[in-house]
């Protein structure tokens, strides 16, 4: 594989590691503030998760040939961390504040996002089923991550007791 096409196939885990580091501050508070209550040692843990993942099948992606499952993976992965810079610029609008996140989703994630994509479009890196299955990946990933912020609050059963 062309040294370019194995730094583009890092574009997603160097844009995961910068857009983690903004979050990591701020996000459970304004998480907990806006949707529900997140620790910031869960959200630690939730990005260390997904950083891990990420390095794993981006190396894995750069060793093997193209249209790998790999390469399928990373893509996915690519697709969430665009989508998830989109969120944030949606969530900073709608609540008129800052979204922990959006200033490296606009810097970083949309341009690796156009870069990836573009680059793997223009050399035919993945097949048109490959592709596809990009994309359901790295859009069932971004719902997911998205969809967890509307999981229930924790009852405090001290709280409902009161109420009964």
């Amino acid at each position: 594989m062309l040294e370019y096409a194995s730094l583009v196939l890092w574009l997603p885990y160097i844009a995961l590691l910068v857009h983690t580091i903004e979050e990591l501050p701020e996000f459970s508070s304004w998480s907990t503030r806006h949707f529900r209550e997140m620790s910031a040692i869960q959200h630690a843990v939730i990005q260390s998760i997904m950083l891990i993942v990420l390095l794993v099948c981006s190396v894995m992606a750069t060793a093997e040939e193209s249209d790998s499952v790999w390469i399928i993976i990373v893509a996915g992965f690519q697709l969430h961390v665009g989508l998830n810079a989109l969120f944030h610029i949606v969530m900073a609008v709608r609540f008129r504040e800052y979204s922990p996140g959006m200033l490296t989703g606009i810097a970083v994630s949309l341009p690796t996002t156009l870069v990836f994509f573009g680059y793997v479009s223009q050399h035919a890196i993945l097949t048109g089923t490959a592709y596809a299955i990009a994309i359901t990946a790295g859009v069932l990933l971004a719902a997911a991550a998205v969809g967890t912020l509307f999981l229930p609050r924790k009852s405090n059963k001290k709280t409902m007791r009161a109420e009964i």
